[in-house]
């Protein structure tokens, strides 16, 4: 059986260097698709352009406000080598460019082994001692919550419960809800699919637009649940940044996470 992910990102070859496809429903905030789910969407086909299968960094832009519905994807191979390949994406709607992304693509199958980490996983209960993220409260319109199974690691779930903690920090457990396995192509979606860290400073938003949004992917997930945490430091001249951190159930380290925001007014 298909699954959520990979019939939600399917594309269609129309020509030389161009796709067809869907923003589908059910991947968004208050009707605004997660930024993630739409990069991983756009990979779908840039990946398709070159012999490498993973993103090993992928940044996108995001130009104006995109909606679920018909879209077209535009590529442009900017590098076509033997370990590493760059494709440009532009994504359509109505004629009209919404996000414009550049991948460089690897084989992390053939990465080596590691010499230096010194990011050690965060200390999490298990995830099935961390509550469920539902669609309720100040979650309600957080249709992504019915695509990802999201465990917040207790300490961190104030937002959620009305007693925000004072420090823009949230993480916790991840997985896709059909049980999907976990592949480095949606490594994307899942950097950008927890809460606004800014929640927990008792901000209360319904869409925190992303402007722009990087992902460094370092090796393959192997596991079932992901642990990913995020944090705010900087909100400042209508700006706000967000890091992430994902790491398998190993301690692995599997991607970091950029991203730039507008910080709108608290509703």
């Amino acid at each position: 059986m298909t699954s959520e992910f990979d019939r939600d990102t399917a594309l269609e070859r129309t020509g030389s260097g161009t796709w067809h496809g869907e923003i589908a429903d059910g991947w968004d905030v208050s009707g605004t698709p997660n930024g993630g789910y739409v990069m991983s969407l756009m990979l779908a086909g840039m990946l398709a352009e070159v012999p490498q299968p993973d993103p090993l960094t992928t940044t996108a832009h995001f130009l104006a406000r995109p909606h679920p519905g018909p879209i077209g994807l535009h590529t442009q191979v900017a590098k076509l080598g033997r370990r590493y390949s760059t494709v440009r994406g532009d994504l359509l709607q109505a004629d009209r460019i919404v996000a414009t992304a550049l991948v460089m693509a690897a084989d992390l199958g053939d990465a080596g082994d590691e010499v230096m980490v010194d990011i050690p996983p965060p200390e999490f209960p298990p995830p099935g001692e961390c509550p469920r993220g539902t669609r309720t409260g100040v979650s309600a319109a957080v249709a992504v919550l019915d695509r990802a199974e999201i465990r917040i690691a207790p300490h961190l779930a104030g937002f959620a419960l009305g007693s925000p903690t004072g420090e823009a920090v949230v993480g916790g457990w991840i997985r896709f809800g059909d049980g999907r396995p976990i592949d480095s192509r949606s490594l994307t979606f899942f950097a950008d699919a927890f809460a606004p860290p800014v929640l927990n400073l008792g901000m209360a938003f319904a869409w925190v637009p992303t402007l722009e949004l990087t992902v460094h992917v370092r090796r393959r997930p192997d596991t079932e649940w992901l642990a990913a945490r995020f944090s705010s430091h900087v909100l400042s001249h209508g700006h706000l940044e967000e890091d992430g951190v994902i790491w398998d159930e190993d301690g692995n380290v599997l991607a970091h996470s950029r991203q730039i925001s507008i910080l709108p007014d608290p509703g």
